[in-house]
């Protein structure tokens, strides 16, 4: 769920990411409620996510970005668990703290 803390984008979107739609450093959507075509600069944290997805010692079998520890792509009711309890934990991270 890191993918989605530093994209900031619907459920959805994040659910539909494909490693191909990472092109020339940037991250390109196409937002599904909007139809809006944006990019995100792959840099720093989003990087580092990106990395650790693709450093992944399984065999690959989807170009989800979203996938479970086995290397399979997320059903739409498991993404959907996940993303619910991820703000939370977000909440606690000492990055995102407000002094």
């Amino acid at each position: 769920m890191d993918l989605a803390r530093y994209i900031a984008q619907r459920p959805a979107d994040v659910f539909n990411l494909r490693l191909t739609d990472i092109r020339h450093g940037e991250l390109h959507i196409r937002q599904r409620k909007s139809g809006k075509a944006i990019r995100i600069i792959v840099e720093a944290k989003l990087k580092q996510v990106i990395d650790r997805i693709r450093a992944r010692k399984y065999q690959v079998t989807s170009t989800a970005l979203v996938r479970n520890e086995h290397g399979e792509e997320l059903t739409l009711s498991a993404f959907d668990n996940r993303f619910k309890g991820a703000p939370s934990r977000w909440s606690r991270s000492s990055e995102f703290s407000i002094p």
